[in-house]
């Protein structure tokens, strides 16, 4: 299901063409002939806007029914369909109380009057547990026997080759019933159309924001001005639940030269590399053209400003010496460092000297940034 942007629908832009291939489903699933969608999307794209925009505009006949996952270390078992129980009550509490099979969970959610289709939303199944996924594939195998419309949302941001998610996904592949659909971020004129009326220039706003819905009202409420609070907290959040090499690749991606590819990262942050994909999945960056890149500008400034002083003095020697290193030759004497981030370079170049004793002299400071030089490997292969 390829989605088409289209103009506006209300207060929801570019939304048109999702919205019809929803209701689309929801008509075949009212004719006997059910459907689970996968609603995917980045964080803060609008896919509970878009699923509550449809409910909204559902027949009265319709009986809608929401559960949500959590963002949990230990994820509640069958969490979304524990909202739904206690918000509609019926077979489905007892099922769960007496930890029914999934079948029989999945049997009934589903509606069997086609006169009064049933509409299930299930929030950011990414976090689902184990049971929630084995409850998704019996409503992908069965529910199209059913008069019931499922709608799956979930951050296909955040989604590494092995995520569980992924694994149902693969395994629903092929079913009948079950469709995928993809929200996309805003355009460019969409952006425009929403800074109408203000002081704020549409082109910086989409640069920062990459066309994110989230950030571009929260910068829009904050007036266009620094990084406002809410992205501020929402992407440190995400950061935060990284591990610590992770974490430091985060931190030296947002003060790397925007041109800096996969090589010069690599060397940037040594150790730490096998971390990337951890840092992919995490949705805060994405691979660009064979290096990683912030999604968002917004997110990147969040990151850089959070990072302290002494911190920041200990990662750019280390960011011109990856650059230094990866170029021909690699142990050139000096680097020109192509800038700093963009918010801080204001488009000028430094030239850094780099030699063996500014890689030794930069010591536990730089862990786990340490350069894995030609001389470096050298004496690891003498050393017992």
């Amino acid at each position: 299901m390829a989605v088409a942007t289209g103009v506006l629908t209300d207060d929801l832009l570019e939304r048109d063409e999702l919205l019809a291939q929803l209701r689309t489903a929801y008509d075949e699933a009212r004719a006997g002939s059910g459907r689970l969608v996968f609603v995917g999307g980045e964080a803060g794209v609008g896919k509970t806007s878009v699923a509550q925009r449809l409910c909204d505009d559902l027949p009265a006949r319709s009986s809608t029914r929401w559960g949500a996952c959590d963002p949990l270390a230990t994820p509640r078992p069958l969490g979304p369909l524990h909202d739904i129980a206690a918000a509609n009550g019926g077979p489905l509490v007892l099922l769960l109380e007496n930890s029914a099979p999934a079948q029989e969970v999945a049997a009934a959610l589903a509606g069997s009057d086609p006169g009064a289709p049933v509409v299930v939303v299930l929030e950011d199944v990414h976090w689902a547990d184990e049971a929630t996924l084995d409850v998704l594939r019996v409503l992908g195998r069965r529910v199209g026997s059913t008069a019931t419309l499922v709608i799956a949302t979930y951050r296909d941001d955040e989604l590494e080759r092995n995520h569980p998610l992924r694994v149902v996904l693969g395994d629903l592949a092929t079913a009948d019933g079950v469709r995928r659909v993809k929200v996309e971020p805003l355009t460019a004129p969409a952006v425009a159309r929403m800074t109408e009326g203000r002081d704020i220039d549409p082109v910086a706003l989409y640069r920062l924001t990459s066309g994110n819905p989230f950030y571009v009202t929260e910068a829009l409420a904050a007036g266009g001005d620094d990084v406002p609070a809410t992205v501020r907290d929402a992407v440190l959040a995400r950061v935060a639940r990284l591990g610590p090499h992770a974490t430091a690749v985060i931190e030296a991606v947002s003060i790397a030269p925007p041109t800096l590819d996969a090589a010069s990262i690599l060397a940037m942050v040594g150790e730490a590399s096998d971390s990337i994909d951890e840092c992919l999945a995490s949705g805060v960056v994405r691979a660009d053209d064979g290096g990683v890149a912030f999604r968002h500008e917004l997110a990147r400034v969040a990151v850089e400003e959070s990072i302290s002083p002494a911190r920041r003095l200990a990662l750019q020697p280390v960011a011109g010496i990856a650059v230094a290193l990866v170029g021909a030759p690699r142990i050139a004497a000096r680097v020109r460092l192509v800038g700093l981030a963009p918010s801080r370079a204001h488009g000028r170049n430094e030239s850094l000297s780099v030699n063996q004793r500014t890689i030794e002299g930069l010591g536990k400071d730089a862990s786990p940034f340490v350069v894995d030089s030609p001389s470096r490997r050298g004496s690891r292969r003498n050393s017992p």
